[in-house]
């Protein structure tokens, strides 16, 4: 005799979230070193000493991951209208999590709280290279990515899903200018962007037979 048993199994479901613009965003100014730019419609990287320009960004997506996912891949998108060529372009962590975008400057992430060292250069404590992510610059205007995916990791399980990011030029001190358009630029389609891929359990069903044979 023989008896067919047929059994439903459910695979993980293969999802994406983009966010887009930045949840907040600014650049901090060496030259001015009290000055908040939030307003500005592009972030600015600057190398050159004594006149260093840094950029900030978070993404909040934890209305879009749902917990219990598996991030499997996190693409930061930044578009550079003007660009220094052969420069590298490093995209850290920031680890002062309650910066403030209108508050922001050289000397405070947020007003009352110095930065450990002025302009965001303690590493371990106002940002980590432990993971940082590489580019090399655009030599024309355009799209420029990262792979964040072990930062957006980290934001997931440990910042309540939102990524917090540095952008910086961390090379010689050449004038080496490099702008990218943030959250209040004319073209909304040119702002900053987080894309994630993620599975999550018990997505979509399938079904499989199987025969066995009674003795």
């Amino acid at each position: 005799d023989y008896c067919i048993i047929l059994a439903a199994f459910k695979e993980a479901a293969n999802l994406n979230a983009t966010i887009q613009p930045a949840t907040a965003d600014t650049f901090i100014v060496e030259s001015g070193k009290t000055a908040n730019e939030n307003a500005a419609a592009y972030l600015a990287i600057q190398p050159l000493a004594a006149a260093r320009d840094f950029s900030v960004l978070s993404f909040n997506f934890h209305t879009l991951v749902p917990a219990g996912a598996t991030i499997t891949k996190a693409t930061l998108s930044l578009y550079f209208t003007v660009v220094a060529a052969s420069r590298t372009i490093t995209v850290s962590r920031l680890l002062r999590t309650d910066w403030v975008d209108t508050q922001l400057t050289w000397n405070i992430y947020k007003t009352g709280s110095n930065w450990t060292t002025a302009g965001i250069l303690s590493d371990g404590n106002d940002f980590t290279s432990t993971d940082a992510a590489t580019a090399a610059s655009l030599a024309a205007e355009g799209w420029q990515t990262w792979n964040v995916l072990n930062q957006v990791k980290t934001a997931f399980a440990s910042v309540s899903g939102v990524a917090h990011f540095l952008v910086a030029d961390v090379g010689d001190t050449a004038d080496a200018l490099n702008k990218f358009a943030g959250n209040t630029y004319s073209l909304l389609y040119l702002h900053p962007q987080l894309y994630i891929e993620y599975t999550v359990p018990g997505g979509t069903p399938t079904s499989a037979s199987f025969l066995l044979r009674m003795i």
